[in-house]
């Protein structure tokens, strides 16, 4: 039985999607770097088969998405597990410590997040980087699940 090989696409604010062929290629950080949490607010990267016509998909099982500003990111990863129930994760470097959070973005209040949840473009790139070559997070991120 063959594996399925996967391409990256990419969600620009939930509007538009295309191939990342191109950020796969000089990587994501230039991408990354041009959230201004306005114009440029939410990504998502999600994989198709390789096999397949590009299509934008009407539901994602497995998705890592990020909200906010360069410089104030906020990561998330989610999957289907194989009952079709779905896990979503925030990523974070470590565990929080305290209680106190505070909003990734004025565009987005309900999104609080603890300060070990949030990255800048720069250190959310290689993860990004990575979810686009192997399909999983990389295994020196951590990630705690959360209810959606």
């Amino acid at each position: 039985m063959m594996e399925t090989e996967w391409a990256p696409a990419l969600t620009i604010n939930g509007e538009t999607s295309y191939e990342a062929k191109h950020e796969c290629k000089i990587g994501f950080e230039r991408t990354l770097e041009r959230m201004d949490g306005e114009s440029l607010h939410s990504l998502v990267l999600w994989h198709y088969p390789a096999d397949e016509e590009f299509a934008s998909p009407d539901y994602l099982d497995q998705y890592l998405q990020c909200a906010g500003t360069a410089e104030r990111l906020t990561i998330e990863f989610r999957y289907t597990r194989s009952d079709g129930t779905y896990v979503h994760f925030v990523l974070c470097r470590e565990e929080p410590e305290g209680d106190e959070t505070s909003a990734i973005h004025p565009r987005y209040p309900s999104i609080q997040v603890y300060p070990e949840d949030v990255w800048t473009a720069a250190e959310a790139a290689p993860i990004f980087d990575y979810y686009a070559r192997e399909v999983m997070i990389p295994d020196w991120v951590l990630g705690r699940e959360i209810e959606m």
